[in-house]
């Protein structure tokens, strides 16, 4: 690209420039004359409305004063800049806030009950936060083994059921001495 640009005489690459400044400054609705500095052209654009001839007169028999002097122009709002950009609005009611305030309610002691396996894990070994897998990968014969290959240590058995027979010998203990 900047080789093709490159090979481009420069005064081409001027006059394409100011060609493309120029729609873009009539895109904004700013004209030629306007540019130039020319005060006889009028300062409107196509699809805008030309100057009021009336408000460029000066002043009137009804209004003493210039159209131009700072007691005829509108008055930018108490706060805002001279813009005419508005204040910012700030609401009041938060600072009129009353009544009884209450303090967080305590943290809830009953447990939540959720069906067996839904996270796929058997809580019915171990201490809470231990998860053993709800269902064992298939080809396992012996899930001990497999789970002290996962550094799973001897699990208290926390459901009468034992789902997986990982409590032979019935003794509490999961995969402890003697299972």
């Amino acid at each position: 690209m900047i080789a093709a640009l490159r090979a481009i005489p420069r005064r081409r690459l001027l006059v394409a420039a100011g060609a493309v400044a120029l729609i873009l400054l009539a895109g904004a609705g700013i004209g030629w004359s306007q540019l130039r500095g020319d005060d006889t052209a009028p300062g409107w654009s196509a699809g805008s409305p030309g100057p009021d001839p009336a408000a460029a007169s000066g002043p009137t028999e009804s209004d003493p004063t210039p159209s131009g002097s700072a007691e005829s122009r509108p008055k930018p709002p108490s706060g805002g800049s001279a813009t005419g950009t508005p204040a910012p609005r700030i609401h009041p009611f938060a600072n009129e806030l009353s009544g009884a305030t209450r303090t967080a309610a305590p943290s809830p002691t009953a447990r939540l009950k959720m069906a067996e396996g839904l996270d796929g894990c058997d809580h019915g070994y171990g201490e809470r936060g231990v998860c053993v897998p709800w269902t064992l990968p298939a080809g396992v014969t012996d899930a001990c083994a497999w789970l002290r290959e996962r550094d799973y240590p001897p699990l208290p058995v926390n459901n009468p059921r034992d789902r997986h027979n990982l409590d032979r010998n019935k003794d509490g203990v999961a995969c402890g001495p003697g299972d």
